[in-house]
């Protein structure tokens, strides 16, 4: 007879992460972040900000995006000539791009400045944050072990516990960004638009 196997349910939702990191330290799955439960609790509080630093960490192909930046008017600090707008879904910025070359910037704030003027399409790569279901395989099972760390205290009160799952997702978390940057092509930085943006700041 052949043999059937059962396809396992990826973690494909928040509430499935969750629960496969509350699996690691042993304890219950929750059915929603809103039940009266201490997992329930724990994780509606920490869930999202566990998330965020993790993909902040690091700029995760998958949670890229390239997006449009505008100036805000407001008067940039010296040396720099140009604010900019930070988009509001960026929670990492990785780098400014103008005609496909990166650029010098510094972040003020909500602000981005460089020098490049307002007749100039300034590009902005960001770090967004995604939902699991468009995680590969090496980042859910790396930040799930990672969001288990930080259950453990607040849950089992064992510090010696969630300490050892700290330095597995750690371990975890160098192999993924290794698997991740694997086919990345460097972004180019203009050292010639860097030259000329610094003798116009400098006014020569």
């Amino acid at each position: 007879k052949e043999m059937t196997v059962t396809p396992l349910s990826p973690s494909n939702s928040s509430l499935k992460v969750m629960n496969a990191a509350l699996a690691q330290i042993g304890v219950p799955a929750i059915s929603s972040f809103t039940e009266n439960t201490l997992a329930a609790r724990v994780g509606n509080l920490i869930y999202s900000d566990v998330l965020e630093n993790s993909l902040a960490e690091y700029p995760w192909r998958f949670a890229r995006d390239r997006v449009q930046i505008y100036q805000s008017g407001q008067p940039a600090p010296k040396p720099w000539t140009h604010i900019y707008t930070i988009p509001a879904a960026a929670i990492a910025i990785i780098s400014i791009n103008v005609d496909g070359y990166s650029v010098p910037f510094d972040r003020f704030g909500n602000n981005i400045a460089t020098n490049q003027n307002g007749d100039t399409e300034v590009f902005a790569e960001i770090t967004s944050v995604t939902t699991p279901d468009v995680w590969p395989g090496y980042f859910r099972r790396a930040f799930t072990m990672e969001l288990a760390a930080s259950l453990a205290i607040p849950i089992t009160q064992d510090a010696q516990t969630a300490s050892g799952f700290k330095q597995v997702a750690d371990g975890m978390m160098l192999r993924a960004r290794s698997r991740d940057s694997q086919g990345r092509t460097p972004s180019r930085l203009d050292t010639k638009l860097f030259i000329r943006s610094r003798r116009t700041s400098r006014g020569l």
